[in-house]
C-alpha cells in the first residue's frame, strides 16, 4: 500500500473519529462504506453492471425475451425485493427487543445522527429515508427512552439540532455487534461468489434509486421511466 494511501485512510478515520465520538473499527468501516457509496452515486447510475457471460441454462441465456417476460421478470424481482426485506425485519426484531428498539428504522435513526453528529431531524428523516409523520414518531420515542437528545441550532436558535446521548451511543455501539449475528443468516447458505455478484447488482441499483431520491424526488414515476428506460 501506497504512503498516500495510508494518509488518506488515516485523515478519513480521524474525520470519522470527530463526527462520531467512536474509535469503534467495525463502526469506521460502516461508516466508510456508506460515504464511499454517496460519493459513487453519480459513477454507478452512469455505469450498468456488465452483464453475466452465460447464462445457467446455455440454450436461454441467448434468447430474446418478449416485453411480457420481461415485466413479468420485473414483479417477480420487486416481490422477492420486498420479501426478502420482511424476511430481514423478522430476524432484526429478534435481536432489538432486548434493547428496547421497536424497529430496525430506530437503529437506523442512530447510525444517522451519530454519523452526522448533529443534524437536524429533517436531515435524519431524509438520510433514512422515513416520511416526516413516520419519522417524527420515531424520534420522539428515542427521545423519550434516552437516546437522543435536541440541541438548538447555534445559527437558528429556532430550529432544533439531534444528537445522541451517551446510552444512545452505548445502545448502537451494542445493536452493531448484536446484529453482526444474523447478517450471516440473511444471505443464506450462498457461496462467496455468488454473494459477491449479488452485492454488484444490488449496489448499482441501490446507487440508481439513491439519485432519484436525492435529486429528482419531485418528479413522477411516469417521468423518471422515461428519462431512465425508454
Amino acid at each position: 500500500m501506497k504512503n498516500s494511501k495510508i494518509v488518506e485512510i488515516v485523515n478519513l478515520y480521524d474525520e470519522f473519529s470527530a463526527t462520531n465520538r467512536s474509535e469503534d473499527l467495525r463502526e469506521f468501516a460502516l461508516w466508510l462504506l456508506r460515504s464511499q457509496g454517496r460519493r459513487d452515486d453519480l459513477t454507478l447510475i452512469n455505469s450498468k453492471p456488465a452483464p453475466v457471460k452465460e447464462g445457467r441454462n446455455k440454450e436461454e441465456s441467448g434468447k430474446p425475451r418478449s416485453a411480457e417476460e420481461s415485466e413479468d421478470t420485473d414483479r417477480n424481482i420487486a416481490y422477492l425485493f420486498n420479501r426478502i426485506a420482511k424476511y430481514s425485519r423478522f430476524y432484526t426484531k429478534k435481536e432489538l427487543a432486548e434493547f428496547g428498539l421497536n424497529s430496525i428504522d430506530e437503529f437506523y435513526f442512530l447510525l444517522s445522527i451519530g454519523r452526522s453528529g448533529s443534524p437536524t431531524k429533517s436531515e435524519v428523516y431524509f438520510d433514512t429515508i422515513t416520511e416526516l409523520t413516520t419519522g417524527a414518531q420515531i424520534m420522539k420515542r428515542l427521545i423519550k427512552q434516552g437516546y437522543v437528545e435536541e440541541t438548538t441550532d447555534k445559527n437558528d436558535k429556532r430550529a432544533k439540532r439531534v444528537r445522541l446521548t451517551k446510552k444512545g451511543e452505548k445502545i448502537k455501539g451494542n445493536v452493531f455487534n448484536k446484529l453482526s449475528e444474523s447478517i450471516k443468516l440473511k444471505t443464506g447458505n450462498l457461496p462467496q461468489h455468488d454473494k459477491d455478484e449479488l452485492l454488484r447488482m444490488l449496489s448499482y441499483i441501490a446507487a440508481f434509486h439513491s439519485h432519484i431520491y436525492k435529486t429528482e424526488s419531485d418528479k413522477s414515476v411516469g417521468e423518471l421511466v422515461n428519462k431512465y428506460l425508454d
